[in-house]
């Protein structure tokens, strides 16, 4: 009857002990899944706004690669409506706009697509495309990105190119 008893006091620890080891496993659990969430976030937006830097630059090297395309019997100067300065783009822009107070970037749903159309949900994310002549023939182009996550403003992210007269 003794031993009985010592068994049955020796699983009551037992259970005790395996219940706080299995709460510690799932705390940790926990805690790694609710940074996991976090960081994935901050990657997408990361992601996103690589795009639109990107994104950016090429709507640049397209309002140059059309002046190229001009008609031969009206040419226009390789970087006409390329001037120095801070402006805007989106994929719709014909040539550069205003930058202003930098609104921000409109997300549609249905297409997946940011531009400056009110028909948008505002996103967190500004892009302002600098552009400086280097030269006569070449000028850099710099799409920055700006963003906050969690109320708090994220390190800008950069994409810079050197556009050139090749023709």
């Amino acid at each position: 009857m003794k031993n009985a008893r010592r068994q049955s006091a020796f699983s009551l620890i037992e259970v005790v002990v395996s219940a706080t080891i299995f709460i510690v496993a799932m705390f940790g659990v926990t805690a790694i899944i609710s940074f996991n969430i976090a960081n994935a976030a901050l990657l997408r937006n990361r992601l996103i706004a690589a795009n639109l830097a990107q994104e950016g630059i090429e709507i640049v090297r397209n309002i140059r690669d059309n002046n190229f395309l001009a008609p031969e019997n009206s040419p226009v100067p390789w970087d006409q409506n390329l001037a120095e300065g801070d402006w805007r783009v989106d994929y719709t822009s014909q040539g550069l706009m205003a930058l202003g107070a930098n609104p921000p970037l409109y997300f549609h749903s249905g297409s997946g697509i940011y531009d400056y159309s009110i028909g948008g949900t505002p996103s967190v994310f500004s892009r302002r495309i600098n552009i400086v002549k280097i030269n006569a023939n070449e000028i850099r182009v710099k799409s920055i990105v700006t963003w906050r996550e969690r109320n708090r403003d994220m390190p800008p992210l950069e994409a810079e190119d050197h556009l050139f007269n090749w023709k």
